[in-house]
């Protein structure tokens, strides 16, 4: 309220603390790293993997750079072929834990599957912050 009218004081101002009891139950180590998971269930978790893994693999292929066989001429293609895909993997899990694009697609071909990922994100992560928020 005092940025957006400053040249009225306030009237009155309280100071409010909210206190809430838990319990205090000691939690093992496994809960504690199960916390983050809980707000999709296995199978949900299960489809996310595998459209990362089919956005890697869609980046890996579409996204094709001439860069790739001039860094490292030497090694037969299959291994960088495998190389892009796990660089896109890895873009692909960066994507999902920021909730922002890390991919640089050059081509048309490579930009759409990329918006459509994007929207993918956006929702995955919208929900998990509302699942999360009502639990």
């Amino acid at each position: 309220r005092m940025l957006m009218t400053m040249f009225l004081p306030s009237m009155r101002s309280d100071t409010f603390f909210l206190v809430v009891f838990e319990d205090s139950s000691v939690v093992n180590f496994k809960d504690f790293l199960q916390n983050p998971f809980k707000p999709f269930s296995n199978e949900a978790w299960a489809i996310i993997a595998g459209v990362v893994a089919l956005k890697a693999f869609s980046m890996a292929v579409l996204d094709y750079d001439d860069a790739d066989n001039k860094a490292a001429p030497e090694q037969p293609p299959a291994r960088r072929y495998l190389g892009r895909w796990w660089k896109s993997f890895f873009f692909a899990w960066i994507s999902v834990f920021s909730g922002k694009s890390h991919f640089r697609s050059n081509s048309l071909a490579a930009q759409i599957p990329t918006m459509a990922f994007q929207v993918f994100v956006l929702v995955v992560v919208a929900s998990y912050k509302a699942k999360l928020a009502s639990m």
